[in-house]
């Protein structure tokens, strides 16, 4: 790997260059920043963003060695009526308590 030196005002500036010159995002740029960007004292004594990048190289997977988890799929139909069950409980307990603090009538 052939890693570029490429000189910007932030670092985020020579990410994004080199990111054009390779032609790919920056999650597939391997990077080192060699020297962070100062502002100077009044612009005085200013430099530069300085990294070395190159091109990230992964290994390829092939689909059979992706394993994809086997799972039960739910239908939204099954949840519901646990669901309304429970605010129906939920509902008569709340009634009585209302009938229990109001006292005898």
């Amino acid at each position: 790997m052939d890693y570029r030196e490429y000189t910007a005002r932030s670092v985020d500036d020579a990410i994004t260059q080199a990111c054009m010159d390779f032609g790919v995002t920056s999650d597939r740029l391997d990077y080192q920043v060699v020297q962070e960007a100062t502002s100077g004292f009044l612009g005085i004594g200013a430099k530069h963003a300085i990294i070395k990048a190159c091109v990230r190289v992964e290994a390829a997977e092939t689909p059979e060695e992706i394993e994809i988890p086997k799972m039960k799929p739910q239908k939204a139909a099954d949840a519901r009526p646990k669901e309304d069950q429970r605010r129906k409980e939920v509902k008569k307990e709340k009634k009585e308590e209302i009938k229990a603090a109001a006292g005898p009538e």
